[in-house]
């Protein structure tokens, strides 16, 4: 569990301008100490801010923790994106989901960022994603934002995050959100025995839970958690053009390798909102995949990530090793 920690910690923690793949250990040790001090709990609404992107401000976004008064706009409805374990709202997959989104609508995009809690101990972040979903419904409630109209978008740690504030507003208003997608739900911690459906994702916190597995089993949920459980190329590492735990004499080469087939479920999701398709086949169960008993002949298509409830179960699709994935 260290290296996978240390691996999260080389990979994404970055202070300034300065990218953690450059620095030295003193640094990393220096970084560590300083966020594992960060427990269960504590968290406050500051740790969680939210920027707003339509069409009309694609590039800088509106920082709606300093416009609490601001009027989101609703004819078009509202995605909510989550990072994951260490990371940021700037991250490369949060700035390509939206871009390709507004190139389909003139959504609302919101962007999360809860970084300071991220880049904790994966337990204390895993544990404290509750709080944060929280807030992120907190806040949803307080802008009036209507449920029906809302698709939450979480990476990893990110998806149950989207999950825990979704459970919220059903708490507080009676109404369930209309979409949840889960991007390679995190694993650990998740799926220990003694965490039931009210502690994680799960397939009753949205109309339409959709999920995409490309890790399963290790930093990623490995069993069916939604209405729709897309398992890509058998929904376990190594996707394919991943280098999962290969070693390399150049560090950056190594973290990259480590995290491949995990990342990989955004860059499948990103590709599939307006640059192609996904067709996928449905099985029975999970265990139709490894044998390959899944029907060729039963499908689904899923057009511009537009999900529906009719599509229930579980389903496998095939890619390409590198860009464009959707395309073989």
């Amino acid at each position: 569990m260290f290296l996978i920690i240390l691996l999260f910690y080389l990979a994404k923690v970055t202070t300034g301008q300065h990218d953690a793949t450059d620095w030295s250990y003193g640094d990393i040790l220096r970084v560590t100490s300083q966020n594992l001090q960060i427990r269960d709990g504590d968290v406050t609404p500051s740790d969680v801010n939210l920027y707003l992107y339509s069409r009309k401000n694609p590039d800088e976004p509106i920082w709606l923790n300093s416009n609490e008064n601001y009027n989101v706009k609703l004819r078009h409805g509202t995605k909510i994106a989550i990072h994951g374990f260490l990371g940021n709202y700037q991250e490369r997959f949060l700035i390509d989901i939206k871009n390709e989104f507004l190139k389909v609508n003139d959504f609302n995009i919101i962007l999360v960022d809860w970084e300071r809690v991220a880049k904790s101990y994966y337990i204390s972040a895993a544990r404290n994603t509750r709080l944060i979903g929280d807030i992120i419904a907190d806040f949803l409630i307080r802008h009036k934002i209507p449920p029906t109209r809302l698709h939450l978008i979480g990476f990893s740690l990110g998806s149950h995050i989207a999950a825990f504030a979704a459970k919220k507003i059903k708490l507080l208003t009676s109404q369930q959100v209309e979409r949840i997608t889960g991007l390679d739900p995190a694993g650990p911690y998740f799926r220990m025995e003694r965490i039931t459906e009210n502690e994680r994702l799960s397939v009753n916190d949205a109309k339409i839970v959709d999920v995409v597995h490309t890790d399963g089993g290790i930093f990623g949920y490995l069993k069916p958690i939604g209405s729709l459980d897309m398992y890509v190329n058998g929904g376990v590492r190594k996707q394919p053009g991943c280098k999962d735990g290969e070693p390399s004499l150049n560090r950056k080469q190594m973290i990259i390798n480590a995290m491949c087939s995990h990342k990989r479920s955004c860059e499948y999701f990103i590709e599939s909102i307006a640059k192609a398709n996904i067709t996928c086949k449905m099985c029975d169960s999970y265990e139709d995949i490894a044998i390959e008993e899944c029907q060729e002949d039963n499908t689904i298509t899923i057009i511009n990530q537009n999900v529906t409830e009719s599509m229930q179960g579980i389903c496998t699709f095939s890619t390409s090793e590198s860009e464009p994935f959707l395309t073989i």
